[in-house]
């Protein structure tokens, strides 16, 4: 059934919300009902303008639902976009400080540096064009987070609208001759506290990096944005999003490949 798209006033106000827990630190139950977004458009429309709200600087995109099989669960059309914030964004071995966050969730992923821009255009890009504004291929941690008590309660469209869920980056080594990694096959572990707290997925649970970058491309396309040189784009998690409490300290390790380690600073 068609949803009621929300109001310019609406779309404020549940930008004006969201920007206020994103400085304060605090949490929400859920947005209020009749700015609570409800399709796609409404979520990206509240992501834009809180961007506008929160003045931060874009060092590129985190991909979330990247798998098909996310993908379908949640009836999308693709992957779902979220800023990476300069702010945010931080080299291994990494530390950020608890109050950051709120549940803090960690995320194995492979994350792409740009070296040309990917102008938005009228014609589709293709995988080989895309990777060829690749500089490097990087193993990263993302963590996510949300402005809601219950991360794991609010819809698609409202994680959309909360910048999908963005906490912080973690940019580990880059990978040489990264074009013959098996992105989707490769074994991947998340360990805190010394134990083994997440191994990747499988199968259609699993996303494909250069899959999800190349559609990043024609997504940020046809929104009239495209993609600039040096921006970091990381495409999904290859575990399920796993919550390690603070003080911790997590590290992916994936086989062959190195690790990315990150502190949560309690």
């Amino acid at each position: 059934m068609p949803t009621t798209p929300l109001s310019k006033a609406a779309i404020e106000r549940a930008a004006d919300i969201l920007a206020e827990t994103w400085k304060s630190k605090k949490t929400i139950p859920a947005l209020p009902a009749e700015v609570t977004p409800a399709s796609m458009a409404d979520g990206y429309a509240i992501q834009a303008a809180l961007h506008t709200r929160l003045g931060f600087k874009t060092a590129g995109w985190k991909l979330a639902h990247s798998s098909k099989a996310a993908i379908q669960k949640s009836n999308l059309d693709g992957p779902v976009p979220g800023r990476v914030y300069a702010q945010t964004l931080q080299e291994s071995p990494a530390r950020y400080p608890a109050r950051r966050f709120s549940f803090p969730r960690f995320e194995p992923e492979f994350a792409f540096k740009l070296k040309a821009d990917l102008p938005a255009r009228s014609k589709p890009y293709g995988n080989d064009e895309v990777l060829a504004a690749v500089g490097s291929t990087h193993l990263a941690i993302e963590i996510a987070d949300a402005r809601f008590v219950d991360p794991l309660a609010i819809s698609v469209p409202v994680a959309t609208a909360d910048n999908m869920g963005t906490g912080g980056l973690v940019v580990g080594p880059a990978i040489a001759e990264w074009r013959k990694i098996p992105f989707t096959t490769i074994g991947i572990r998340l360990r805190a506290g010394g134990k083994t707290i997440a191994e990747c997925v499988s199968g259609d649970s699993r996303c494909d990096p250069v899959e999800v970058l190349t559609w990043a491309a024609n997504e940020m396309s046809r929104r009239g944005e495209g993609l600039q040189a040096g921006m970091v784009i990381s495409t999904g998690s290859h575990t399920v999003p796993t919550h390690a409490a603070a003080p911790t300290a997590v590290t992916a390790e994936f086989d062959g490949l190195g690790k990315v380690e990150v502190t949560v600073e309690g």
